[in-house]
């Protein structure tokens, strides 16, 4: 073969330089169903150990894991699995499984939604028996036939199917593991001690607990107020709360995103066995965007990467669950379409997008239109490309099919689920929307060497946003070798699709919260299906057995280089300024660039070839550091202290919880109706001394004067699981409304837009009345929680009055909290 054509063919299944060609699949497994098993149950078996072991190293008690395992087991993978394979057969074991478990938590929503609806939640135990009824003749139907022998094993060689188990569930385990350690670091179970969670999580708690009460539940922060919010993960929560007896606060705070980390990593490598036989290209895209950082042009010494999926589980629950939910969209999407057999089954097969659409709308409401946006470009490519063909023979009728059952379930969701509301959230601004997308990749100090962020100009974002770009794709830079490749073209025009929708989603849109960023961070499955398959591709082209030793090697070298040069220039005894640490660092890395760049081609055959493939090879490589540094952070942080503070622990005001006031409000979840509405008299969680003022010199008196900066206070409602009846009012449309007004403030300082609730409610504690307590006993409210532990706003005058006493009985006081219980005066 000639030297240039080294890297414009590839090994075994040419997929470039040959014709495409059709998949044979009617051939038989040459693997025997005993052997497969072999091969697949010892390393599943050992990965779940290694996650038992590692819930029980962070706290969870054994009793706990075993009633949340057969859960999950019996609950949603069986059913799950059980639907998709009497559904979708001749699709490998991986396929069937993780996108079974994937479609599992929507039958688990759909009956948990029925059964509370009707009011009989205990039959939500029996469910799974109606789907195995349901499906039981189709399986054996299937089994009988041989459906189950077609999936992508068949082409593997015997030593493959031995080792690639084992790849893929170490592969699974790091990448899980990563999340994971991120996640329980910012979230300390069991709760003692002075205790703070991540502010959102209190949130994510008072809205699971909101569920147990009613479907569709309503926002416990301000009672009586419609959630026009994604709250099916909600549901996942209450279920496993009603069936298994576990606390809410070990099911979000441990257990939820386990089988999910696994599910998710598990769906990139189904879908990439799918497209490629190459053996290493389902692990490559299994790791891909966790175990690799970005690029990184910043100061910090642990820098956590945009696009590195990990970074968010942490932020948002629902961010999770949606990845889930996005990866078996792909999943299923590249086996129709893949598919040459259309019949019954291949229409059938809908059926499970279908499901998986109607869950994702309620799951987050940016999964189906990068979806959909993904199916348009394809579409548009189909045409384009097949011009020569009748115009109505251009385009697939799959993605015909995708493209409306996405289009109708995004509408339907925007009128039933969120009422129209996040119509009124979303501006159309590119300027803020490219400054964010600089900002966010931490290049922004090209521009504005001060960070003080006084926003970039269109002649500055000309610049840093195609860096930003760079930065955040650098490890999915694999993919460059895919633009030769013809057979699955359509597909990977559809993965890139999909990641443009996100990206611009994410530069032209703007949301007060800057929520705008799920729409691009979620893509990362489809990043890393491309990736690992065009890194894969590259790897068989240029690692020959002479040049893996070599390539080994080098990788090495730069991963050292990194390292060290990271270390170096973040020591604190260097003071090494921020650009200066980032032309310390890739000072070596040219360095070494250079000079592998002449011994390859020097002592390397072909090296003209080779050298683009390696090139791409070493800038993957050079992703490594950052991302094995932050990790390695991380795990120090475990194992040294078993729990970490939030990073805006420091700005707090004071923590989120105490041992008093969290025994005052599980006093109330424990004494109390669910449908019980009680009232606080704090709505802040941060304040801002705005003014002192000297008064005395003896003894050196203040005048403060404080202002709430931040209003995000959930936990009240989270740990009483109770219903307030004004907690907070961050999130809300109202608030919301507010913000869109004032883009130049932060939203979580934005004053009320409940003026005459929060007066009622203020006045109640520091100045009671019987008129003002009949109103808010009219109003539902039946118990008073009073927060007196001495902290920033102990000079403001929501603090409860002595006075409160003699109209409403104490029933529990302690130095923390003291609860009144309400009756009609």
């Amino acid at each position: 073969m000639p030297a240039s054509a080294t890297l414009a063919s590839d090994t075994p299944d040419s997929e470039s330089a040959r014709p495409a060609q059709k998949p044979d699949e009617s051939r038989k497994n040459p693997y025997s169903a005993r052997f497969i098993a072999l091969t697949v149950i010892p390393p599943v078996l050992v990965m779940f150990a290694f996650f038992a072991g590692a819930l029980a190293i962070a706290n969870t008690p054994p009793v706990i894991i075993a009633k949340f395992a057969a859960y999950w087991i019996g609950l949603v993978a069986l059913p799950g699995i059980a639907l998709v394979a009497s559904i979708v057969p001749r699709r490998g074991i991986l396929f069937i499984a993780s996108v079974g478990a994937a479609c599992g938590y929507i039958l688990e929503l759909g009956f948990w939604v029925l059964t509370a609806s009707m009011d009989q939640r205990e039959l939500l135990r029996y469910y799974p028996l109606v789907v195995l009824v349901l499906c039981a003749w189709p399986l054996i139907h299937r089994a009988r036939a041989g459906d189950f022998s077609h999936g992508p094993s068949r082409y593997l060689s015997r030593k493959a199917m031995i080792w690639r188990p084992w790849a893929l569930s170490a592969a699974i385990a790091t990448v899980a593991s990563v999340a994971m350690w991120r996640f329980w670091l910012t979230v300390p179970m069991p709760l003692k001690g002075n205790a703070s969670w991540s502010v959102d999580m209190w949130n994510h708690l008072g809205w699971a607990a909101d569920a147990l009460r009613e479907v569709p539940p309503e926002n416990p922060s301000v009672s009586e107020l419609p959630m026009q919010y994604h709250w099916f993960l909600y549901g996942h929560f209450a279920s496993t709360h009603q069936i298994t007896g576990i606390d809410l606060t070990w099911v979000l705070g441990r257990l939820f995103l386990v089988p999910m980390l696994i599910v998710v990593p598990a769906l990139i490598a189904a879908t990439t066995a799918q497209l490629t036989k190459r053996v290493w290209a389902p692990v490559l895209a299994t790791l891909l965007g966790t175990v690799a950082g970005e690029l990184d042009l910043t100061a910090d010494p642990y820098p956590v990467a945009f696009t590195s999926w990990s970074r968010y589980v942490g932020y948002s629950p629902s961010f999770l669950f949606s990845v889930v939910l996005l990866s078996a969209m792909l999943a299923i999407l590249v086996a129709q379409l893949t598919s040459e057999k259309r019949g019954l089954s291949w229409w059938m097969g809908w059926a499970i997008f279908a499901i998986l659409c109607a869950g994702a709308v309620g799951s987050k409401a940016t999964i189906v239109p990068v979806i959909v946006g993904g199916i348009c470009i394809a579409a548009v490519y189909q045409l384009w490309s097949r011009r020569a063909q009748p115009f109505l023979k251009r385009i697939d009728p799959g993605l015909i099919t995708a493209g409306v059952i996405g289009v109708v379930a995004a509408g339907l969701a925007q009128v039933l689920l969120y009422g129209g509301s996040d119509t009124k959230r979303i501006l159309v601004d590119p300027h803020i929307g490219l400054e964010m997308a600089a900002i966010a990749q931490n290049v922004d100090w090209l521009t504005d060497p001060g960070n003080n962020y006084p926003g970039l100009g269109w002649a500055a974002a000309v610049v840093a946003v195609p860096l930003a770009l760079f930065v955040m794709l650098a490890p999915y830079a694999g993919a460059l070798s895919l633009r030769r490749v013809k057979r699955h073209r359509e597909i990977m025009v559809l993965l890139l699709g999909v990641v443009i929708s996100g990206y611009a989603a994410l530069s032209m849109f703007r949301d007060p919260d800057n929520s705008q960023h799920w729409f691009f961070v979620q893509t990362f499955p489809a990043l890393s299906i491309l990736g690992g398959w065009g890194l894969a591709r590259i790897i068989d082209q240029v690692a020959t057995k002479r040049n893996a030793l070599k390539i080994a090697i080098g990788a090495g070298v730069v991963i050292a280089l990194g390292i060290v040069a990271s270390a170096m220039a973040s020591h604190p005894d260097l003071l090494i300024a921020q650009k200066g640490r980032v032309l310390l660092r890739y000072a070596l890395f040219i360095a070494f660039a250079i000079g592998a760049y002449l011994l390859a081609r020097k002592y390397w055959k072909n090296s003209r070839a080779v050298l683009p493939g390696v090139a791409i090879i070493a800038l993957v490589v050079a992703c490594l550091p950052d991302g094995a540094m932050a990790n390695v952070q991380f795990a120090r942080a475990w194992f040294k202290d078993g729990i970490i503070a939030r990073d805006d622990a420091a700005s707090r005001s004071r923590e989120d919880t105490s041992p008093g006031l969290r025994q005052a409000l599980r006093w109330v979840r424990d004494n109390t109706p669910q449908d019980t509405i009680i009232a606080v008299n704090n709505h802040c969680l941060v304040t801002r001394l705005v003014s002192r003022q000297i008064q005395r010199w003896n003894g050196v008196e203040y005048a403060r004067d404080e202002v709430c900066t931040d209003t995000r206070v959930f936990y009240y409602s989270g740990l009483s699981e109770r219903r307030v009846y004004l907690e907070t009012w961050t999130y809300t449309d109202e608030s919301l409304a507010m913000a869109l007004e004032h883009m130049d403030k932060s939203h979580f300082a934005m004053g009320t837009p409940f003026p005459e609730r929060t007066k009622l409610n203020d006045e109640a504690f520091s100045n009671p009345t019987p008129e003002g307590l009949r109103k808010l006993y009219d109003a539902g409210v039946r118990y008073l929680v009073a927060d007196t532990r001495p902290a920033f706003n102990r000079d403001l005058p929501n603090n409860a009055s002595p006075r409160l006493a003699e109209f409403a009985p104490i029933v529990l006081q302690n130095k923390d909290a003291t609860v009144y219980k309400l009756e009609r005066p």
